[in-house]
């Protein structure tokens, strides 16, 4: 930030003829929010961000006292953002980053999202309820304190199936890093049926047993949510999840009653290869077969994603205790 620069004077004059009502140049909300906007650019092109961000924050009450709710919750969202930029900017110069910050973000995010879903926009306050939590998650490794907002946007991104899927799958990846195994379990069943029901909205056919073609917008999801869920279920072993009546019957029966004579699998979503290695895995890991599911191990690292990967590893590390 320019040391010649009296920014709070700058703010303090704006605001301070924003009051004034009487033998004065009163200036109107529009302008106030003009020069805020201005005065924040400014701080933010310096890279003063918690400055910028209290400008935006006050460009946001301008707009309020306006009438204009677009604009205000723009700079509720511009605010966030820049605090939660000072934060980031902090943790990489290996600066302790003040938790008033990152606090403010937070506390800016929820006023944007609350201000979207009072104005009906409810796709763009869960949008803006990812952003919040891949931020949270990613970059400053706070899980437990990102699921509520991921959570809350699964809720409000219902009606776009891609959007809601990709927020459930983020869901599921930050309870694997928070290592609630069980809620991840929980989370990828949900979005099996969520992709079950959507599917055949969109055309694809489904029966009772087992979806049967899936549209290809749905088929990695599914590919991976299922291997997911076999995965944590053979490391979290839920009461009764081999009997006929669990919720995991259905994934688990069409791998045990799998004909390798027979040259036609029974779903669409998963490889000839990837299907002949998930039904070893099942016989091997009920058997308790750790060396045989080593071998199985190296054979499946190329072919899964990062996060299947340690899903497989956490298999074979409950196996072997």
């Amino acid at each position: 930030m320019n040391p010649n620069e009296d920014v709070l004077g700058a703010y303090r004059d704006i605001t301070g003829r924003l009051k004034k009502r009487l033998f004065s140049k009163k200036i109107s909300a529009s302008q106030a929010s003009e020069e805020l906007s201005a005065l924040g650019r400014r701080l933010n092109n310096q890279t003063a961000y918690p400055y910028a961000a209290f400008c935006s924050q006050a460009v946001a009450r301008c707009e309020r006292e306006a009438g204009n709710e677009q604009r205000e919750v723009e700079a509720m969202t511009d605010a966030a953002r820049r605090y939660m930029k000072s934060v980031k900017e902090n943790r990489r110069l290996g600066m302790l980053s003040l938790q008033e910050d990152c606090v403010s973000s937070i506390q800016c995010y929820r006023s944007a999202i609350s201000l979207y879903i009072a104005q009906g926009q409810q796709i763009l306050a869960g949008s803006l309820a990812v952003e919040v939590a891949d931020v949270v998650c990613c970059d400053l490794e706070n899980f437990q304190q990102a699921v509520p907002f991921y959570r809350q946007a699964v809720e409000l991104l219902g009606q776009n199936s891609s959007q809601l899927l990709c927020a459930m799958r983020k869901l599921a990846s930050c309870y694997i890093k928070s290592n609630d195994l069980e809620s991840a379990l929980n989370c990828f069943t949900d979005i099996m049926d969520v992709v079950v029901k959507r599917n055949k909205l969109s055309g694809g056919s489904s029966d009772e047993a087992k979806v049967v073609e899936l549209c290809s917008s749905f088929v990695d999801t599914m590919r991976w949510s299922e291997v997911s869920v076999i995965f944590l279920v053979l490391t979290l072993r839920p009461l009764g999840y081999s009997e006929s009546k669990s919720k995991y019957a259905q994934v688990f029966d069409k791998y045990r009653n799998w004909d390798p004579l027979n040259p036609v699998l029974p779903v669409n979503y998963i490889t000839d290869d990837l299907f002949m290695y998930l039904n070893a895995v099942i016989l091997t890991a009920e058997a308790k077969d750790v060396l045989a599911l080593r071998e199985l191990q190296k054979e499946l690292v190329p072919q899964l994603p990062v996060e299947q990967n340690h899903l497989l590893l956490v298999l074979l590390k409950s196996i072997s205790q």
